[in-house]
This record gives structure tokens, C-alpha cells and sequence, in this order.
């Protein structure tokens, strides 16, 4: 097996496809945000992607637009968080539309550097098909840069994406 952590023989050529989680989620433009908000709390996301009606991811919503929205984490202890169900606002209306796409062969090292040069908290992993595959972190850069396999990734599901990348056993 190839070595492809820091150091290795075959570092360089590294791929996000190696470190990428597929622990995302898509909502529709227009998903109202208690419904957005409500899906983030469930499953512990900290933003999902927002996409048209052809699929084409438009944007993102996370707690920061979220909280700005009038949503907020902080509850009193005991307390159940509250959703307004009549507030008809959308993801259309609060998303940011700046998403950082990368194509699931794309090297670490250039993943590392976009993400030093944008300031990019998440980039969205798509084929070659422009279809949201998964996505990838600074931090799980960091975690490879430290040699240190990514929590997320279980051996059937590395396979999985060493075979999406090309990447022999």
C-alpha cells in the first residue's frame, strides 16, 4: 500500500478525494430556514449546501446566518429549541453565495493553499459531473498534514473513494 501521508513517496500527488467526508447535506433554495435550522441541530452540521432546481449547489447556509436570522444555539438549560413556523424565509434569502468548489482529484497541497488564500471554511468535493459528491475542511487538511488519519473515513469507505480518484489499492 502507498504511503500517503506527509513524507511518504507519494505525498505530493495526494488527493481531497483521500480525506473528504461525505457527513453533508442539501436543501433546496426554497426550504424554509426552520426547517434548515432544524436539520442542522438533528445532525450535528454546522452548514448545508443550498441548491436550484437543477441540482446546481447556488450557496450555503450555516449558524452564522442562521443566528443573524434570528435563530440562536443558546437556549436556558432545559429549554427546547424554539422554530417559528410561520417565519416564510428561505434559504434563497439568507444563504452566502460564495462556495468554494473543488474537483474530487484536486492535490492536498493546492486544497491547503486555496484554503490559506480564501479563508474558506468548507469546500464542496464535486465530479466530474459537477454532482456534490462530498466535502472537505482546513481541518481535515491539517489532520492529513499531521499524519493523522480523519475520524470519518472507515476502510470500505476509503476504498470507495480511492476507486473514484483512480487510485489503486
Amino acid at each position: 500500500m502507498t504511503n500517503m501521508h506527509p513524507g511518504g513517496p507519494s505525498h505530493k500527488m495526494a488527493r481531497i478525494c483521500t480525506i473528504m467526508t461525505d457527513d453533508f447535506a442539501l436543501v433546496r433554495d426554497g426550504a424554509r430556514v426552520q426547517t434548515i435550522a432544524r436539520l442542522m441541530l438533528e445532525r450535528g452540521l454546522a452548514f448545508v449546501f443550498v441548491t436550484d432546481a437543477t441540482d446546481a449547489v447556488v450557496g450555503y447556509v450555516s449558524m452564522v446566518e442562521l443566528a443573524a436570522h434570528g435563530f440562536s444555539r443558546d437556549q436556558p438549560a432545559g429549554e427546547a429549541f424554539h422554530l417559528d413556523s410561520r417565519d416564510p424565509t428561505t434559504a434563497r434569502e439568507i444563504m452566502c453565495t460564495s462556495v468554494m468548489t473543488l474537483h474530487q482529484a484536486t492535490s492536498i497541497k493546492n486544497a491547503a493553499a486555496l484554503f490559506a488564500f480564501t479563508r474558506a471554511e468548507q469546500a464542496l468535493v464535486a465530479s466530474q459531473k459537477q454532482r456534490a459528491l462530498a466535502t472537505v475542511s482546513p481541518l481535515d487538511v491539517l489532520r492529513w498534514l499531521a499524519g493523522k488519519p480523519t475520524d470519518n473515513l472507515q476502510e470500505c469507505e476509503a476504498s470507495r473513494w480511492r476507486t473514484s480518484c483512480g487510485v489503486e489499492k
